[in-house]
């Protein structure tokens, strides 16, 4: 789970200030819960939401703090219009992973009405399908 040291507040509107100043200062904030044998892994999932049309900060963090090349990055996410945005780009460039193209994307609301399980059971079918996992 990647989760900041310092929690992001309860309040919408007071996340959103502090997300939006995270990304004006490239701010990478503390996460806990290190992965302490990602070597042991060949095929690493990554969540996130998108925030003002980028990745989480906390998310580039993780980017940081773990090597990725030569695994497979499986994307998944959340947004409330916007798609992945461009950050299945971002993160392969950023990762040099292995990031493959079938990101999942959905909407915040669909997830919040679950509507959203037979959505991500598809998708991990056509991952099944593709022998992408």
């Amino acid at each position: 789970k990647i989760e900041p040291v310092n929690s992001y507040p309860v309040n919408y509107d007071e996340t959103v200030r502090i997300a939006r100043d995270e990304k004006r200062n490239n701010s990478r904030p503390k996460i806990k819960n290190k992965v302490k044998n990602l070597k042991d892994y060949d095929v690493i999932f990554v969540g996130y939401p998108i925030w003002h049309g980028d990745l989480p900060m906390t998310v580039y963090t993780f980017f940081d703090e773990n090597n990725l090349s030569g695994k497979k990055i499986i994307l998944f996410s959340t947004n409330e219009g916007s798609g992945l945005a461009d950050t299945v780009n971002t993160i392969e460039k950023y990762t040099k992973g292995n990031v493959i193209k079938n990101a999942f994307s959905i909407r915040g609301k669909r997830v919040q009405d679950s509507k959203a399980e037979n959505d991500v059971k598809n998708w991990i079918k056509t991952l099944r399908d593709n022998k992408t996992i």
